[in-house]
């Protein structure tokens, strides 16, 4: 078993997990405009390329940063919040896109990613065992506690810090575009009105390590069907084959990805 020592975030909806919640509860509206101010001169041509539907004005964006600086800036702010108690720690980064388009625009040839493992590990004064992270689209959260657990598991680790948090720029804007999934009124999955979804900006860390604690995640799966690169299988077998190898047999709340797309909706 694992257990989740801590846990913190920050997003267009507010800097904790209660102001969210609360705010979904009450189906307030976090959509902000969305600035390019973040972005290279040489991408800006990408706002020409939006439909007028899709022109950025009405997604979560919280921060006119870069990812380096959304990093830094959360890791300054919530360091004293992480407190790692285990002889030997892992460091995991988990983002929907990874960095593709730091590396992209500033043409360097080591990827970006490695600066901000190497600025957490110093700024926290934690000499982490290993290091890594995983962009695994909308599953890169799902996956990081998955080889979390894993190392947990397997005794590699005494804790693991993972650290998830994405931006929103041309490459995610425009692919999501390209695929007719992104909504130019209001996210309404299962609706029969849905349109498609809207991007989000949020960075917060999951502690999890094998002591007790209040919060035990006891099982997870993952399983991978292979059909497409931007659609799943419209039977859902990839679906009902991780639930099958979870342990439990009855759940009390249930989140769904949630893309408020026709073809999601249907397998979800």
């Amino acid at each position: 078993m694992i257990y989740i020592q801590n846990i913190d975030f920050k997003s267009a909806g507010g800097n904790s997990i209660n102001t969210l919640w609360k705010g979904l509860n009450s189906k307030v509206d976090f959509s902000s405009t969305l600035s390019e101010w973040a972005w290279p001169e040489h991408a800006s041509h990408f706002w020409e390329l939006l439909s007028p539907k899709c022109q950025p004005s009405a997604y979560f964006c919280f921060e006119n940063l870069s990812t380096e600086q959304l990093v830094r800036n959360y890791i300054k702010d919530s360091k004293e919040k992480i407190e790692l108690k285990g002889k030997k720690t892992g460091l995991i980064l988990s983002s929907t896109k990874g960095n593709i388009e730091d590396w992209v625009w500033k043409n360097e040839p080591q990827d970006p990613y490695l600066g901000i493992l190497k600025y957490v590990a110093d700024e926290l004064e934690i000499p982490f065992a290993q290091t890594t992270y995983v962009s695994n689209a909308c599953a890169s959260s799902h996956a990081a506690i998955f080889l979390a657990k894993n190392w947990l598991e397997n005794r590699r680790f005494d804790d693991v810090l993972i650290l998830a948090f994405d931006k929103v720029g041309p490459f995610t804007l425009t692919g999501f575009q390209s695929l007719r999934a992104l909504s130019h009124t209001r996210v309404r999955p299962f609706c029969e009105k849905r349109d498609g979804l809207k991007l989000g900006e949020a960075i917060g860390f999951l502690h999890l390590s094998q002591r007790p604690s209040k919060f035990e995640i006891d099982s997870i799966a993952i399983d991978n069907e292979g059909v497409a690169a931007t659609r799943p299988s419209e039977t859902g077998e990839s679906l009902f084959r991780a639930v099958a190898k979870c342990n439990y047999t009855d759940s009390d709340f249930i989140v769904a990805h949630g893309t408020a797309t026709k073809t999601n909706d249907k397998i979800e």
